[in-house]
């Protein structure tokens, strides 16, 4: 599905429209399939001799349209299209200005993709990061508990065989010196 991210060039269309709520399933909407299967721009000279023509809400306008491809790494990454009010308006030339156009803006559109997709991954890491040192902090905390817990239970051993050594250092000395 297509969705219209964008409307530029006319102060009022056919009247105020939410265009975020316009989208297009490109084998069901005339053209569109043309425009992304295709590698360069598609001229519909006038939208009133074409019963097929999709008007949409924004869209009265219209007389005038061209659709073009927008191609990264040969891949449809979206179409931009212009629209003119005066019937056969576009020609060859046009076209070929907005298929030059068309690969620049492509290659922003895909840098600022890749560019999204690197800070949400930045982010993920950055949370991975934090995961694994409270993890490690964690384990040292037990780690250092366990080391005081056994040394105290040692050193609580040792203090209760010093106390019987020191009574045995009276009755048997000898004993008490190889022990």
């Amino acid at each position: 599905i297509l969705y219209m991210h964008a409307a530029r060039g006319y102060k009022e269309f056919s009247g105020p429209v939410d265009i975020s709520q316009i989208s297009f399933v490109p084998n069901q909407t005339f053209l569109m399939e043309e425009v992304l299967t295709g590698d360069k721009p598609v001229v519909l000279h006038d939208t009133l001799q074409s019963p097929q023509w999709r008007w949409t809400p924004c869209g009265g306008h219209i007389r005038s349209w061209m659709g073009v491809p927008l191609r990264v790494k040969g891949n449809v990454i979206g179409l931009f299209s212009l629209d003119k009010a005066i019937p056969n308006f576009f020609n060859e030339t046009h076209a070929k200005l907005a298929s030059t156009l068309a690969q620049h803006a492509a290659l922003a559109l895909d840098n600022a993709i890749l560019f999204t997709e690197l800070q949400e991954a930045h982010r993920n890491l950055q949370k991975l990061s934090s995961h694994i040192i409270i993890a490690q902090e964690e384990e040292r905390r037990k780690i250092a508990q366990e080391l005081h817990d056994h040394a105290g239970q040692a050193l609580l051993g040792l203090r209760a065989e010093l106390r019987v050594l020191r009574g045995q250092l009276d009755k048997a000395p000898d004993r008490a010196q190889s022990q």
